[in-house]
């Protein structure tokens, strides 16, 4: 009898607990509020900073029409090529990434926030461009992933400004994308002076990386080299462990800030280094992971012989020469 009411004393644990974790779990549904979706997702990108994320790829697309039909038709032609000139007729395209070293960077906060909470606040948002917030909506998925679509407004003299944020968060609370897409309709003046109405579309999504296996060093295939005039090499990077989630590198040489380098190095599309002698002397080649910012360094000793020097002087020569005649 004793065992029995053990068993099912623990029975009522594990069901307490997994009920306690539904609820938490449906803390936020689609009958929630604006406001409570809201307070959700700005919750959910304090959990996003501390998570170890690695990079956010960034896809911008940007369209700007006008509508020339109350225009002469010369005017109409005129202000629609020089429009198409700065424009473009389709959407305009721009990618990039961002690397991020981790909350203990204190130069990546912005205003005692970790810079990805800055970023991808809508709270900040609306209170730094004025934006009406008018609804939201949310839906979960079978993976437990949360998709809220806010959509706000901006008005101003002349002019309006609709915007539709959507971002997907996992069951965990962590931030996997964000895209704001902005419709804003206004007035221009065409080439003869004239006002006519312009439509201004752009979308910008960030789609969010989390290393599952951090880098937890990096080494270089050589550590000592010596260079000749004009010489260069080809060192290697191994990262450990070589299943890292995110294995690249970026590089710089010591004087690069003061502008008093005596080698350069570039990264190359396999992820080697080349480095390539500029003058003289002794310098050290830095290479650092952008996960764990893990480092390694190599020791760059160029040398110039007595010929060396005297094809180096006529060279620099021969380029102040020309660098007159073209400017």
């Amino acid at each position: 009898m004793k065992k029995i009411s053990k068993i099912l004393s623990v029975f009522l644990v594990v069901v307490t607990m997994f009920s306690m974790c539904s609820m938490m779990a449906s803390a936020i549904s689609s009958s929630s509020s604006k406001n409570e979706m809201l307070t959700y997702y700005e919750n959910c990108l304090k959990t996003t900073a501390k998570k170890g994320l690695i990079k956010v790829d960034n896809t911008w697309k940007y369209r700007l029409t006008g509508d020339y039909s109350g225009l002469s038709e010369r005017d109409a032609k005129e202000t629609a090529e020089l429009n198409e000139e700065f424009f473009g007729t389709d959407w305009n395209t721009e990618e990039s990434t961002l690397y991020y070293f981790g909350t203990s960077d204190k130069d990546m906060y912005i205003d005692g926030q970790p810079d990805t909470v800055w970023m991808f606040s809508i709270k900040r948002r609306i209170q730094e461009f004025d934006f009406t917030f008018k609804s939201a909506k949310l839906t979960t998925a079978k993976n437990g992933d949360i998709t809220i679509v806010f959509n706000l407004t901006e008005t101003w003299d002349g002019g309006s400004n609709k915007i539709t944020i959507t971002t997907i968060t996992s069951k965990a609370g962590l931030l996997k994308s964000f895209v704001m897409k902005q419709d804003s309709k206004f007035m221009d003046i065409s080439v003869r002076g004239e006002e006519y109405p312009m439509t201004e579309n752009t979308s910008d999504s960030y789609k969010v990386t989390y290393k599952k296996v951090p880098v937890k060093s990096i080494s270089l295939s050589e550590t000592a080299v010596t260079l000749g005039y004009e010489g260069s090499c080809t060192i290697s990077v191994s990262v450990n462990p070589a299943d890292a989630t995110y294995q690249d590198v970026y590089c710089w040489v010591d004087g690069e800030e003061t502008n008093e380098m005596i080698a350069n190095c570039e990264i190359n599309d396999d992820g080697t280094i080349t480095v390539t002698a500029l003058e003289a002397g002794t310098t050290t080649l830095n290479v650092c992971s952008y996960d764990g910012d893990k480092k390694a360094t190599c020791e760059i000793t160029i040398e110039f012989t007595f010929f060396d020097m005297i094809a180096k002087f006529f060279k620099d020569l021969f380029e102040s020469i020309r660098n007159l005649f073209i400017f």
